[in-house]
């Protein structure tokens, strides 16, 4: 029998998958950890990792820092060091602190969306511009058109707004292109 011919219209004859439950994995995976299995912290730490999760970011990384102090030569604790390292994953008021654009402009938009937290344009507002203060570019970009635009309650300063369109075009970036592809341009000079 084919691949697949056992259902009607040859649709796979399997139920679609649940949606993911991310707080059931990780306290499983933790609940593996605290048993003893090897592969319960990578696994919990690494479901939190790649949803982002806000919430165990924390405790993710400090788990993490001490798999990796009692296995320094596990590739996979390695491989795991070096995802969360990359992104700042855990750390990112520590990274920030140290000059990272990146892991400043990352909970801008983690607070812009959502993702992982409670959304909050005028904390997302923070991030942003404390990035673009710091050299980055899309930050800056990001930050004028929420003051342009007013996104999602903020109030409209489009004197603010163009500062950091300003700053983000002296940074490298194509402001009035990125503008166009949404439909928005920039505010006319006083004369």
């Amino acid at each position: 029998m084919a691949r697949g011919s056992g259902a009607p219209g040859g649709a796979a004859p399997w139920a679609p998958y649940p949606e993911p439950d991310l707080h059931a994995s990780v306290e499983a995976y933790r609940k593996a950890d605290r048993a003893g299995a090897k592969a319960g912290a990578p696994g919990w730490i690494r479901v939190a990792y790649f949803a982002r999760s806000a919430e165990h970011a924390t405790a993710a990384a400090q788990r993490l820092g001490e798999v990796l102090a009692a296995n320094p030569d596990d590739p996979e604790v390695l491989l795991l060091t070096g995802y969360l390292a990359h992104q700042g994953y855990g750390r990112p008021v520590r990274a920030a602190e140290l000059g990272s654009t990146r892991a400043m402009a990352n909970p801008g938009g983690m607070h812009a969306t959502g993702r992982g937290v409670e959304a909050d344009a005028a904390t997302a507002l923070d991030w942003y511009a404390k990035a673009a203060e710091a050299g980055h570019a899309k930050a800056a970009y990001t930050a004028g058109v929420m003051l342009l635009t007013g996104d999602d309650g903020l109030a409209v300063d489009e004197e603010r707004a163009e500062r950091f369109l300003e700053l983000a075009e002296e940074l490298g970036f194509d402001v009035d292109g990125a503008l166009e592809t949404m439909g928005l341009s920039r505010r006319e000079p006083a004369s």
